[in-house]
């Protein structure tokens, strides 16, 4: 083997050496630095998987609270058709009482004007009566004035007529 070495031109004492001191520079980096490094890596991992559980952590309350305000946001939507369904029925209730105030109030109206109605056909038979008794009495003390013929009579009846209209036009009864 060393024929070979010394072919390429590498001597052995040199490589024994440079293998000694790179073993001397491992056990030394080993013992000093690799520790801290792999300790750096170490403490680098635990606070990178902390990190990561906090994350999810978070990312499992940001769920939850998402989840939550869905939850209200459907309760609120909830408690908003309720509380529109129950103006509505209010609303329903308070046109359905106007409603039945406006026909009480137009019934008694139509009551009042039939009262009415019947006090102006009362007044109204009251003076037809008071009318055709006047004419009555103004006939039969004509007829008493005079004897009658048909002539007279039609000349009587049209007199008389004549004066209840002539009374009645200028307001007296």
């Amino acid at each position: 083997m060393g024929a070979i070495l010394e072919q390429l031109g590498i001597e052995p004492n040199l490589l024994l050496m440079m293998a000694v001191g790179f073993l001397i520079v491992y056990f030394i980096l080993k013992k000093f630095v690799f520790g801290r490094v792999s300790q750096m890596f170490e403490e680098r991992s635990q606070t990178i998987q902390q990190q990561l559980e906090a994350a999810a952590q978070q990312r499992l309350a940001m769920e939850k609270m998402r989840d939550d305000y869905e939850q209200r946001i459907a309760q609120i939507e909830e408690e908003a058709r309720t509380r529109i369904a129950e103006a509505v029925k209010e609303a329903q209730a308070a046109r359905d009482e106007m409603l039945a105030q406006a026909r009480e109030q137009a019934e008694r109206i139509v009551a009042r004007g039939k009262e009415e109605i019947e006090r102006e056909k009362h007044k109204a038979l009251v003076e037809i009566r008071d009318q055709v008794a006047e004419l009555a009495i103004l006939t039969a003390s004509k007829i008493i004035e005079r004897e009658l013929d048909e002539h007279t009579h039609r000349e009587l009846i049209d007199d008389v007529i004549e004066k209840a209209i002539v009374r009645r036009g200028n307001g007296q009864h």
